[in-house]
């Protein structure tokens, strides 16, 4: 702490006219160029305050999600059934599928590859349904012509004449 050690940056949307960090804890407060104040959280700097205690159990539940979820980040989990779909049963009992309770983990690259295989049109089939609905969009937006329900005033028979022989 009195190292002098870079322990974070901050690089708020709004510029920075002070900085304050509140005694004895981890907490930093940023007066911007905004109506609300920027609050931060350092905990290598110390604990939350005692009116926000909350915060520590915040940090230590996102520390304990971090080391549990990077052992299998590159791997995809999928079923039998997946791997029959992907005519990846032949890969059961090798190195390259992982046993994991009632399916296996396969390395995420291998995945993508098989699905890219099994589907060849799946990307063309999802870019002209994307096409498609950008283009319903378009023109849910647009100015609809409004027709006209009067009779103008130069020609007011003519134009009742018109009007009757085009409804019939």
């Amino acid at each position: 702490r009195n190292a002098g050690a870079n322990l974070t940056s901050l690089q708020p949307a709004a510029d920075i006219n002070d900085v304050a960090v509140y005694q004895d804890s981890g907490m930093i407060f940023a007066a911007l160029e905004t109506q609300r104040l920027g609050a931060y959280f350092i905990p290598a700097l110390g604990p939350a305050p005692r009116w926000c205690h909350f915060i520590d159990s915040l940090t230590e539940e996102m520390e304990q999600a971090d080391q549990n979820s990077s052992m299998y980040d590159d791997y995809k989990f999928v079923t039998h059934e997946d791997l029959d779909r992907l005519d990846l049963s032949s890969l059961v009992g090798t190195k390259l599928l992982r046993p994991y309770m009632h399916g296996f983990f396969i390395d995420a690259r291998l995945h993508h590859k098989a699905v890219s295989l099994s589907q060849p049109f799946a990307y063309e089939k999802w870019r002209k349904e994307r096409l498609e609905q950008k283009l319903q969009e378009k023109s849910a937006t647009r100015i609809a012509p409004v027709k006209r329900t009067k009779v103008p005033k130069v020609n007011a028979d003519l134009a009742k004449e018109l009007q009757t022989n085009t409804k019939v």
